[in-house]
């Protein structure tokens, strides 16, 4: 099969998963121990109990406190100009796709790379 290769970036986002027993502690050293600018938001979404908006460098780092999570997780976001080849070419080349493992955002899907860390791959915003 002979297919276009979809051009890939960087996201500009990163999710560190923790238990929502860490959160605060997490959070704590991100922001008063590291002194990095910080802001808790508001949020309502059915597997994220919490979340912080770290300024790190040019990225942003998302802490999200998440109920009964056994292990952290990091999670990373993968931007692409068309979301439909893109998600054809990474099934074409074996990559595990899973939108059960969080609600998604328009124009994106859940992947893994082959050690199972876990990717928001999203149609990029113009």
């Amino acid at each position: 099969m002979n297919m276009q290769q979809p051009q890939f970036n960087a996201g500009k986002n990163l999710a560190m998963k923790v238990s929502l027993d860490k959160y605060a502690e997490t959070v704590h050293f991100y922001r008063d121990v590291l002194l990095l600018e910080a802001e808790e938001i508001e949020l309502n979404h059915p597997q994220v109990a919490k979340t912080c908006k770290i300024k790190f460098a040019d990225m942003i780092l998302w802490i999200d406190g998440v109920e009964d999570l056994t292990q952290k997780d990091l999670w990373f976001e993968i931007e692409t100009d068309a979301i439909k080849p893109a998600l054809d070419y990474m099934l074409a080349n074996n990559i595990e796709q899973d939108d059960s493992l969080e609600q998604l955002p328009q124009n994106a899907h859940w992947i893994k790379d082959p050690v199972g860390n876990i990717l928001l791959l999203r149609q990029r915003k113009t």
